[in-house]
């Protein structure tokens, strides 16, 4: 299992400060969600950690080993798995030739033209149980693009998971999502194993008290609460800025 460690991390846009000398310890195997309002840094703070966002300062540590100044790829390659609100699918392929082709990229073989690459019975084994865990084994064989928008989440996770992550940034998975598909995706995000160490950004309160142990509260780029769920309910800044008394 990975920690992930941050130390004094900034991002500015021009002058705009988006997130502002943010220090976070997330422990090992941990389940953290970060909360806040539109704007106040969350889906910034996880692009900076991935590295889609080069232009830092401050520092960012899986586990003992520093990745500020490491390209994305890098940190991929280290254990680092994200899912952001738009994915990154192969729509004109099935479920799972899109599941092949995220094999081969985790050991190092990958081609878009894959079908040209043999596919050896371990990962014939692997994509099936993939699709059995994450529930898309009836539609292997369909066009990804002709899913429902709720199984193209999952199976961006799934994709996201066959890269066996240290740990996975979780960009708002259940928005636009229906009830049922929202629930299912929690189930999903609950199997996740215990040694991927999880960050969540998520603005379904409900979703972030049923699979957070702990989480970060942002407010315009700066960090104004932090704790157990039980603890967050109760912060009196953060009723203030973000949950309201009822919460």
């Amino acid at each position: 299992m990975t920690s992930i460690s941050i130390c004094e991390l900034s991002v500015h846009f021009g002058g705009l400060a988006a997130i502002n000398k943010i220090s976070l310890e997330i422990k090992s195997g941990d389940r953290h969600a970060i909360i806040g309002p539109n704007g106040a840094g969350k889906t910034t703070l996880l692009k900076a950690i991935n590295g889609q966002l080069s232009d830092t300062k401050g520092a960012v540590f899986l586990g003992r080993q520093e990745i500020t100044n490491l390209p994305i790829q890098s940190r991929t390659k280290l254990g680092i798995g994200c899912t952001f609100q738009h994915n990154n699918l192969f729509s004109e392929l099935t479920v799972i030739e899109n599941i092949y082709i995220a094999l081969q990229n985790r050991l190092g073989i990958a081609n878009h033209l894959f079908r040209k690459q043999p596919i050896s019975n371990s990962m014939i084994s692997e994509s099936h149980r993939l699709l059995d865990t994450f529930g898309l084994s009836m539609v292997k064989s369909q066009v990804t693009d002709t899913l429902s928008y709720g199984q193209q989440r999952v199976l961006d996770l799934a994709i996201a998971i066959a890269m066996k992550p240290k740990a996975l940034l979780l960009d708002e998975p259940t928005a636009g999502m229906s009830v049922l598909e929202t629930t299912n995706m929690i189930r999903i995000i609950e199997k996740l194993p215990d040694a991927v160490t999880l960050i969540l950004v998520e603005h379904d309160m409900n979703v972030v008290f049923e699979i957070a142990k702990h989480i970060t509260v942002l407010h315009n780029g700066k960090i104004i609460g932090q704790g157990t769920p039980s603890k967050i309910r109760n912060n009196s800044v953060v009723q203030e800025h973000y949950l309201g008394k009822n919460t």
